[in-house]
């Protein structure tokens, strides 16, 4: 099971400008081939008026890889994103570069090389960011208790959550999978077996 990966921090642009022709990338972290395909029509619905819309993609950890010339010379376009993207390691992301034409016909040297260095300034503009699996609890525990758990689990590394307040107070929080045994004696103990923390969900966050 793949419990880390490597991948851009949030949505990165980048443009470059060749003999007037504009290339314009905008990259973006995925999980899946249907949200690349849906960012893929965001872009290709902002630029209507553009001649090509080049692209490629990583997701389910790789498992599916996709690229596109889009019309462009083979080998000008769809593997000058993939490459960098490959380079560095990263996976579920979506890098689309859109081209409107200036009206001097570039060569395919120069070409890939524009696809290519646009590619790059989005990866550079996006940040690079290790996404890890966490469990997301939700612990009960009495008002009395409340500081103490905050501060020990604080003290865990835990990412709090705002708590939720009624007969008892709610605590919801996120730690790292390889903790999660670790957390769960310590909320039975804490509590003196009284209560235990309830996993809610997993799920792929950035953790640096």
């Amino acid at each position: 099971m793949v419990e880390s990966y490597i991948t851009v921090r949030g949505e990165g642009r980048g443009e470059y400008e060749e003999k007037k022709s504009r290339f314009l990338a905008v990259v973006r972290p995925v999980a899946t081939e249907g949200e690349a395909k849906a960012m893929l029509e965001e872009v290709r619905a902002a630029h209507p008026d553009a001649r090509h819309n080049v692209y490629a993609y990583l997701t389910d950890f790789s498992a599916v890889q996709r690229m596109s010339d889009d019309g462009e010379p083979q080998g000008t376009g769809g593997v000058q994103l993939m490459e960098p993207v490959q380079r560095k390691g990263y996976t579920n992301l979506c890098i689309v570069v859109t081209r409107y034409f200036g009206g001097t016909l570039l060569g395919a040297g120069p070409l890939a090389r524009a696809y290519g260095k646009a590619a790059r300034l989005a990866l550079e503009d996006a940040g690079e960011a290790q996404y890890r699996l966490q469990a997301r609890y939700e612990f009960r525990v009495p008002y009395a208790l409340q500081k103490r758990a905050e501060f020990e689990l604080n003290k865990k590394g835990a990412l709090m959550e705002a708590p939720k307040f009624g007969e008892d107070v709610t605590l919801t929080f996120t730690v790292l999978l390889e903790e999660k045994e670790e957390i769960e004696r310590f909320c039975i103990d804490l509590s003196a077996g009284r209560s235990c923390a309830v996993l809610v969900d997993e799920s792929f966050r950035p953790v640096s």
